[in-house]
């Protein structure tokens, strides 16, 4: 599998975690990934101000 596809499976099961409530910390333990990049990408959802849209979507 490709990288670039597999880094946006990461990102995908990232943000589906973060719906589901769970920490970075839960996050990093159940995608077997450094805590540190989880933190990056809540960063990333944040700047982009895509993080707010994530709970509004998994509230519906």
């Amino acid at each position: 599998m490709p990288t670039a596809e597999m880094n946006t499976q990461w990102i995908c099961r990232v943000r589906e975690a973060l719906a589901e409530g769970l920490g970075v910390e839960d996050i990093a333990l159940r995608l077997s990934c450094a805590v540190e990049d989880v933190r990056r990408e809540v960063e990333i959802l944040r700047e982009t101000d895509n993080l707010g849209r994530l709970y509004e979507r998994s509230e519906a």
